[in-house]
C-alpha cells in the first residue's frame, strides 16, 4: 500500500469518526430539546435554541455553560416546583452539567496548551500529555452520556413518556 493511499484510509476514517460524533450530538440536542419542550416558556432561563447553539463550534463552549449547569435545571426546577424527587433529580443534572462544563473546560485548556507546545510527534515528553488529554475526554464522554440517559429518564418520570 503506498503512503497515498494510507493516507486516504486515515482521512476517511478521521471524517467518519467526526460524522458519527456530530449525529450522537444532534440526537442528544433532540433529546434535551425534547425534555425542555415540557417546561413552559416563562419558567426557561434561556429559550430552548440556546441547546441547538452547541452543535457550533467555539460557540458551543459559551452556550453550554450557559444551559447545562444552569438553564435546564433551572428551567426544570421551576416546572416541578416542591417535588422532592424531582428536585434530586434536577440536583444531580445539575451537578453533571458543572463537572460536564468543568471538564470541558480543562480540556479547551489543554488544547490551547498543546497547540502553544506544538505537540505533533509521539515522544516520551508528549505522550503524558496526549494520555492526560485522552483520560479527560474519555471522563467528559462519560458525563456526557449519563447527562443524556438522565435527562431522558427525567423526562419520562416526571412529564410522562412524552
Amino acid at each position: 500500500m503506498s503512503h497515498e493511499a494510507g493516507f486516504v484510509i486515515v482521512g476517511l476514517c478521521v471524517l467518519l469518526l467526526i460524522a458519527v460524533i456530530f449525529v450522537t450530538a444532534i440526537l442528544f440536542c433532540c433529546s434535551v430539546n425534547k425534555t425542555m419542550s415540557h417546561v413552559p416558556v416563562e419558567k426557561r432561563l434561556f429559550p430552548n435554541w440556546f441547546i441547538w447553539m452547541t452543535l457550533i463550534p467555539m460557540v458551543n463552549f459559551i452556550f453550554a455553560w450557559m444551559i447545562f449547569p444552569f438553564g435546564i435545571p433551572s428551567g426544570l426546577k421551576n416546572t416541578v416546583g416542591d417535588n422532592a424527587t424531582a428536585s434530586r433529580d434536577v440536583n444531580t443534572l445539575r451537578n453533571l452539567g458543572w463537572a460536564l462544563q468543568i471538564l470541558a473546560t480543562i480540556n479547551f485548556i489543554l488544547s490551547i496548551a498543546f497547540r502553544w507546545m506544538n505537540i505533533q510527534t509521539f515522544n516520551a515528553e508528549n505522550i503524558v500529555a496526549i494520555s492526560l488529554a485522552l483520560f479527560f475526554v474519555i471522563i467528559a464522554s462519560v458525563l456526557w452520556t449519563m447527562y443524556w440517559v438522565k435527562i431522558v429518564s427525567f423526562r419520562k418520570k416526571h412529564f410522562g413518556h412524552a
